[in-house]
């Protein structure tokens, strides 16, 4: 009887509560979904009122770094290419190579769309990637530009980060993008 009294007492956790205990990760704050129209090279796309903007110009292309004060270490790299339609396919070749390298053989989302100024569009989004998850194209009808770009997020500060932890990251970039890319035309 002492014997069953000792393994019945031995059984617990010294909790008088059976409640699970809640655990997640800290909501990160996102930015709202309003945004303003920005030209740039003859191109009008819209951008959110809170990204933080910079822009440069290499080469004749036009290189916007866009980001959020809410997600520091991740920006959108987007390079708007003056071309020719000649030169047009082996920029494009190009490009779609460097997402095939960027993501590997992770499964990837992809839309496509024709915008209201009548640019083909595709945005490529893989969830599973914790890096380089977004990539976009456009190209205006005459193929004479093409807009590339690439959600790259620096993770060697938070090496152990994962797809659930950068979620809000990606989901944001993947709406703002998509606006872009409905609302890209040509003044």
């Amino acid at each position: 009887m002492v014997t069953v009294a000792i393994m019945v007492s031995g059984c617990g956790n010294g909790y008088s509560d059976a409640t699970p205990k809640p655990s997640a990760y800290h909501r990160i704050e996102t930015p709202d979904s309003i945004f303003y129209a920005a030209e740039v090279k003859g191109v009008e796309m819209l951008l959110n009122t809170e990204s933080q903007i910079k822009k440069e110009t290499r080469n004749g292309d036009e290189w916007l770094n866009i980001g959020y004060p809410q997600f520091p270490g991740s920006l959108i790299h987007l390079t708007l290419s003056l071309t020719t339609p000649e030169q047009f396919s082996s920029m494009l070749a190009n490009r779609e190579e460097r997402f095939r390298l960027d993501v590997g053989n992770v499964t990837t989302e992809i839309i496509e769309l024709v915008s209201d100024g009548g640019w083909h569009c595709a945005i490529f989004v893989s969830r599973s990637c914790v890096t380089t998850p977004i990539h976009i194209l456009a190209s205006n009808p005459a193929k004479t530009k093409l807009l590339s770009g690439i959600l790259h997020i620096n993770t060697p500060e938070n090496p152990s980060a994962t797809p659930d932890s950068v979620s809000p990251i990606v989901t944001t970039y993947t709406r703002d993008m998509l606006t872009l890319l409905k609302n890209i035309s040509e003044k």
